[in-house]
């Protein structure tokens, strides 16, 4: 149990070291499919999201990346419940409780947002 409370302190290290990173310097880590094609990615403004949320400026957060910011919620949970099962070393059972339709929903939803957030008539889903 130890070495898994080290994992997870050891990612949450790493993460608040990238972000005193990112607020000093200015400099995050680049999308390679935007540097490589020029194309807006899912993810891309996923960073200045999450700072736009740190200065609770909800709007500017939601021009970042709006369909990561509606999935925050339900990622954050999952993801929390999954970390304290992972450290109490239980059987994560709720990815088994969520039906498969609801992944599928998900993962086309994405999919779908990459796709259209690079046609001129959807560029207001661009990140700003």
């Amino acid at each position: 149990m130890a070495s898994r409370i080290l994992v997870v302190a050891l990612i949450l290290i790493l993460s608040i070291a990238y972000v005193i990173l990112y607020a000093i310097s200015g400099i995050g880590m680049p999308c390679f499919l935007y540097e490589t094609t020029g194309l807006f990615c899912p993810g891309c403004g996923l960073t200045r999201m999450v700072f736009a949320l740190l200065r609770l400026d909800l709007y500017e957060a939601f021009r970042m990346n709006p369909l990561m910011l509606i999935l925050l919620p339900f990622f954050t949970v999952f993801m929390t419940y999954a970390v304290y099962c992972y450290i109490a070393d239980k059987p994560n059972n709720m990815a088994k409780k969520i039906p498969k339709w609801v992944y599928a929903v998900i993962i086309l939803s994405v999919l779908l947002f990459g796709i259209l957030r690079n046609m001129p008539v959807f560029s207001f889903m661009a990140p700003v």
